[in-house]
């Protein structure tokens, strides 16, 4: 019979918790953003026009790629026509496809381009020019619910925009979010396949990501978990906790692997691990019932509480079983 690993549930957990977060921050900013003063809308909007016409990524672009704003978003068809008006190629998006499935396609547009409302109730082009995609240089501007300082952008839930970049978009196109100063947060949740932003461009300016190396975003996400923490209510305690939860984790995966080679009582060692093992999966559950995670999903608890007991066992069964 083939043995768990010590710890197997980490991953499979933090992509079930996730996208319960990203929910969770698409409802609340969506009601943040509407409810904006009509007078700080106006002011902020003004200000992101004449900071997004001075940065250098849209001076040096030969077209830019501009979604038409709809409900609470930073209004871009007063940009827009501004910018035709000033020589720009601009392209829209027309959409196909349902959410999660489907694509969006870009059409270059000029001053008196009708338009038609099209899926959601966006405006959108016809779809009867040629299709336009981005070469090196050019500029794509994605709408947004919340974004954070690192580039990553929270959107609406349909993977669009993921899709097109994905698809379209190769090395050199510029990558930018616009948003009202409300809609920076401290962190966005995250997935490994998410493609931050390279800049987001807010009333008070451009901000530019800091580069983080693929180690620094897993050490942030996966095991201190500063996403979470930025909810706690205490986070010298739980960051406290957490590592306690870590160090049970590197001391199972440690003593398993050395339980592995040719060393005296091998079996013991194993029992150990297991009990390492057990240990960090009490751990989770005393993180959740001591109110840190509010929203976490329940396929991780049924994890921890199933493993958990296992591995005593199995512990048990190493020591004593020999």
């Amino acid at each position: 019979m083939t043995e768990p690993a010590p710890e197997t549930f980490r991953s499979v957990a933090e992509s079930a918790e996730i996208p319960v977060r990203k929910r969770q921050m698409r409802k609340e900013m969506k009601a943040v953003r509407a409810a904006i003063p009509d007078d700080v809308r106006l002011h902020e909007e003004a200000s992101l026009r004449e900071a997004l016409f001075a940065c250098p990524e849209w001076k040096n672009a030969s077209r830019v790629f501009l979604y038409l704003s709809a409900g609470a978003e930073v209004d871009t068809r007063g940009l827009i026509r501004t910018a035709l008006h000033a020589g720009k190629t601009i392209a829209v998006p027309k959409t196909e496809g349902r959410p999660g499935h489907g694509h969006l396609h870009f059409y270059d547009i000029h001053p008196d381009q009708e338009l038609t409302r099209g899926a959601f109730g966006i405006y959108e082009p016809t779809g009867e020019g040629e299709r336009v995609t981005p070469v090196p240089g050019d500029l794509i501007v994605l709408p947004g619910v919340a974004f954070d300082e690192d580039g990553n952008r929270l959107g609406y839930g349909g993977g669009y925009y993921d899709r097109f970049l994905d698809d379209h978009a190769p090395e050199g196109v510029h990558t930018m979010g616009l948003a009202f100063s409300c809609q920076m947060v401290d962190r966005v949740p995250h997935e490994t396949h998410d493609r931050p932003l390279e800049s987001v461009m807010t009333p008070h300016g451009l901000i530019r990501p800091r580069k983080k190396t693929r180690m620094q975003d897993f050490l942030e996400n996966f095991i201190l978990e500063e996403d979470v923490l930025a909810e706690s209510q205490n986070v010298r305690r739980d960051r406290l906790f957490l590592w306690f939860r870590n160090l049970f984790v590197l001391g199972a995966l440690i003593l398993f692997l050395v339980s592995l080679f040719s060393i005296p009582h091998p079996h013991m060692v194993r029992g150990i691990a297991y009990f390492f093992g057990a240990a960090a999966y009490f751990s989770e559950i005393l993180l959740v019932t001591g109110g840190f995670r509010k929203r976490l999903p329940s396929a991780e608890m049924f994890m921890a509480y199933c493993f958990g007991p296992l591995y005593v066992l199995l512990g048990l069964t190493y020591l004593f079983g020999h």
